[in-house]
């Protein structure tokens, strides 16, 4: 039977239960000891009534009917082979008997000096709704619990006694068929040697029906000091006699108490040991040798008074007589004993309180010892507290306190541990220091010192909030009219404060310029913003190395003087920047002069870019020249995608490397997937909901693919982007939170450049591919190099180089009308004076679309930044 049909009768078959067996809580009162032991005679049924009654006997709610069947079946073939044993088919009522009908719990749970009060439990096995007799309607508590674990909610129905209800219980049930208790007959006896004789009489109905019928009644002692109770029938039979429970009429008698000293001002317990007959009271008087003085606890607790002896008595009574016991108690004085020292460091130089917490008598003396850390170093007090001051830092490993009373002494060791003095903040940078008026900036201090520290800004009038105070090394405010203001940060801590000025050069939001960032031949350019400036990686074409150049400003109106990345050899391409750990670095392709290469990448010292470290090798084992590289932070460590140039055996590959500054790197790649070829392969890599994700264009085609785990170890399947039209170029970014792509497709003439968007965070699905432009005849998007997509306060755009089919390439602008990218503007020629260099770059500065491209004609790196907030109107020169 399910445990859910059991369940759904059981509150029920419960409360029918209690009806049957009266269903309420019931006082047995003072039972006379006269009265008959006479029942009216109850006729015998035969086993053909008992089936009838048996077959009747409707299902319980909630009991699964061929369970409830097979139970009735059982149990009428039992009482048939019982019948068949007997030789008769009478069913006569009887006493339960036999050990297994026996009371055995039988206490005595009060005596007066007149009375006796007992209780026990109802015993008659088989009875399982205890109506007094065991018959057919028993069967309907056994198919209610059946198959439940025994506990103290139905003990009673287990009549086999294996500790689960169940099939076995129909034996005891039809072994004890009729067999019937009415009342119990309570029986005492004077001494060992008496017979029983009759006390009184419990009804069944007087029992307490909270799970197995209880009895409690009380009785006229009558010079008894034995007891039991026997269970009685239909009949007036008797059935199995209980055990036997003896009735102490004792006086208290006091044998002792414990103990008989102390030491003033401990908590101390007292016991005693007395006979008698219970209940006893006790009360104790200390009089003035403990708190509290007197007590009614069998076993009290007291706080032990002054130094000295005391005379203490017990009294012990119960209804029998007392007995009073005196004896002397003697106070001592406790001797010291020390839980512990507080604090055990501080500051140097700092005024410290030590506390000293121990037990014992007082009048204590403490001699302290700081092991030469404090001044005083070895102070003597009579309280347990004293001040120091801290002296040079370091650990003091034997460090003590000693308490000495009357009684003895006791030392404490502990370790002082002195601390550097607090340090006051101190104020290194606050970058940026220009910003466009109208625009929310991000102000960063470098700042050390102990923490907490206090910020307080001052933009002088060029800032909304002017006066911010943070809580933090950071700030965002709105910046205001164009000017220059004499700002300042304060930082204060517990150890002091600092004052910072800077100058907070605040441009106009007018019109957008151009102007040259770098006076050299430049190509494959990568631009981002750091420290609120921004930063171009590019390859310088009169040595084919890599060059860094950043803005003095905000903007990128002016630019500082170039830099080569130390120990850079080959020839440089596909430069590709991103920001680690705080830090701008950069991913390049670099070829050999005649075949081969390898995948370099560089991290800069600082975080603003402007000094790089070292060029190291990622991976070299291209043979014929290397691919464009994708990059960007996975958990703290920069990462790489490329493919290898093994025709035969083309992969994806990807590498994270073993140290934040890239220098170190794995000696084998993790194999992405496998490709059809590495023709004009490039990748961009993204960090897509947490976990790393590759796009990846070669001539045959564009894919997709994320990571299965957040450093890149495995990887799921690739998805095609563009149905295997051939990809030329390629660019990926997160737009609205969502990865992205912006794709050249080629093959057959016009080139299409495509924009397609995932419409979740972890990229597993996209919609349809829009169509930004669709090149005239002739016309292709670049000249090598990449493309870039970025998002431009909130929608995507993307800048790319384009020929009508000359050999003049022009830059070109296009930007979405919405978030999404299902709807574009017409593409903008933004340089049409211009012939670009490979590659083109993209990104946003100060609130507005800033692009970078080499100008192959003039040997310059030119910066532009549009008029407006998303590009749709750009400086003509």
């Amino acid at each position: 039977m399910k445990a859910a049909c059991l369940w759904a009768g059981i509150a029920i078959v419960a409360a029918l239960l209690l009806l049957s067996c009266g269903g309420h809580h019931r006082e047995a009162s003072l039972v006379s000891l006269s009265g008959s032991n006479s029942r009216p005679s109850a006729a015998p049924v035969s086993l053909n009534e008992a089936l009838a009654e048996l077959d009747a006997l409707p299902t319980p709610e909630g009991v699964d009917e061929a369970v409830f069947s097979e139970l009735r079946s059982a149990l009428a073939h039992q009482l048939r082979t019982q019948s068949a044993e007997r030789g008769t088919s009478k069913l006569v009522a009887a006493p339960p008997i036999g050990e297994s009908n026996r009371v055995t719990d039988l206490s005595v749970t009060g005596v007066t000096a007149t009375t006796v009060s007992l209780a026990w439990h109802y015993v008659n096995v088989g009875d399982y709704n205890q109506d007094g007799l065991v018959g057919v309607s028993d069967l309907t508590p056994l198919a209610v619990h059946f198959n439940e674990p025994v506990d103290e909610s139905n003990e009673w129905i287990d009549g086999s006694g294996d500790g689960v209800i169940n099939i076995m219980d129909i034996t005891p049930l039809a072994a004890h068929f009729f067999v019937s208790c009415e009342a119990y007959e309570v029986q005492g006896k004077v001494a060992v040697g008496d017979d029983f004789e009759r006390v009184g009489e419990v009804e069944l109905k007087d029992a307490q029906a909270n799970g197995r019928l209880a009895f409690s009644a009380s009785f006229d002692l009558g010079g008894f000091s034995f007891f039991r109770v026997v269970p009685i029938d239909a009949y007036g039979g008797l059935g199995e006699p209980s055990n036997v429970v003896p009735v102490d009429l004792s006086p208290p008698e006091i044998l002792g108490v414990s103990p008989t000293e102390g030491a003033a001002g401990s908590e101390v317990q007292f016991t005693a040991s007395v006979s008698g007959t219970p209940p006893i009271s006790y009360t104790w008087n200390f009089g003035t040798a403990a708190e509290p003085s007197t007590s009614h606890a069998r076993n009290p607790t007291v706080t032990l008074g002054d130094v000295g002896e005391y005379q203490v008595s017990l009294t012990a009574t119960n209804a029998f007589g007392e007995d009073s016991f005196n004896f002397t108690l003697t106070v001592t004085v406790m001797p010291p004993q020390i839980e512990g020292v507080s604090p055990t460091e501080g500051q140097s130089g700092s005024d410290v309180k030590f506390t000293v917490t121990l037990t014992g008598t007082p009048p204590f003396t403490f001699r302290w010892d700081f092991d030469g850390g404090a001044s005083p170093d070895t102070p003597e007090t009579t309280a347990p507290e004293v001040t120091v001051t801290l002296l040079a830092e370091g650990q003091y490993h034997d460090a003590s306190v000693t308490a000495e009373n009357e009684a003895g002494e006791d030392t404490f060791g502990f370790e002082l541990t002195v601390t550097p003095p607090p340090q006051p903040p101190q104020i290194a940078d606050v970058q940026p220091r220009s910003g466009i008026e109208g625009n929310e900036v991000v102000f960063t201090a470098t700042v050390s010192g102990d923490e907490p520290i206090t910020y307080l800004w001052d933009f002088d009038g060029g800032a909304n909030p002017n006066t911010p105070e943070t809580s933090g090394p950071q700030v965002k405010v709105e910046l205001l009219a164009a000017d220059s203001y004499e700002a300042s940060l304060t930082a204060e801590n517990a150890a002091g404060s600092a004052t910072f000025p800077f100058t907070l050069e605040v441009s106009p939001a007018g019109s957008g310029f151009k102007v040259v960032a770098a006076p050299v031949g430049a190509s494959h350019p990568s631009m981002l913003v750091a420290q609120g400036s921004p930063v171009i990686v590019f390859t310088k074409d009169e040595d084919s190395l890599p060059y860094s150049v950043r803005a003095k400003d905000a903007v990128g109106a002016e630019w500082g003087e170039c830099h080569n990345q130390t120990g850079a050899i080959g020839i440089y391409s596909n430069n590709l920047m991103c920001i680690v750990a705080g830090k701008p670095a950069v991913a390049s392709s670099v070829g050999y002069m005649i075949e081969g290469g390898r995948i370099a990448f560089c991290r800069a010292q600082d975080e603003a870019g402007s000094i790089w470290g070292v060029a190291h090798k990622v991976w070299d084992g291209f043979t014929i020249a290397p691919t464009a590289p994708g990059v960007c932070e996975v958990d703290g460590y920069p990462a790489v995608a490329f493919s290898n140039d093994d025709l035969e055996d083309c992969k994806l590959l990807y590498m994270r490397a073993t140290c934040v500054e890239g220098c170190t790197w794995p000696l084998t790649p993790t194999v992405v997937t496998s490709l059809s070829g590495s023709s004009n392969a490039q990748s961009s890599m993204i960090i897509a909901d947490g976990k790393p994700a590759i796009l990846h264009t070669w001539w045959g085609g564009t894919i997709f693919v994320r990571a299965l785990d957040t450093l890149g170890e495995s990887w799921g399947e690739p998805m095609d982007i563009t149905q295997q039209k051939m990809g030329v170029r390629s660019s990926m970014a997160l737009i609205g939170g969502n990865p992205a792509v912006a794709i050249e497709i080629g093959g057959e003439l016009p080139h299409e450049l495509v924009f397609r968007r995932a419409l979740n965070a972890d990229g597993s699905q996209w919609d349809d591919v829009v169509t930004v432009v669709s090149l005239e005849a002739g016309g292709v998007v670049g000249t090598g190099g990449r493309i870039c997509l970025a998002e431009i306060n909130g929608r995507p755009a993307i800048a790319y180089s384009h020929t009508p089919g000359t050999i003049c390439y022009f830059v070109k602008y296009v930007v979405a009308k919405n978030a999404e990218g299902t709807e574009w503007n017409e593409p903008i020629t933004v340089d049409p004076a211009t012939d670009v260099s490979d590659g083109i770059t993209l990104a946003q500065v100060a609130g507005r679309p800033a692009m970078a491209y080499g100008n192959r004609v003039a040997e310059e790196l030119i910066y532009i930044r549009a008029d407006d907030e998303y590009g749709l109107i750009w400086p003509e020169e």
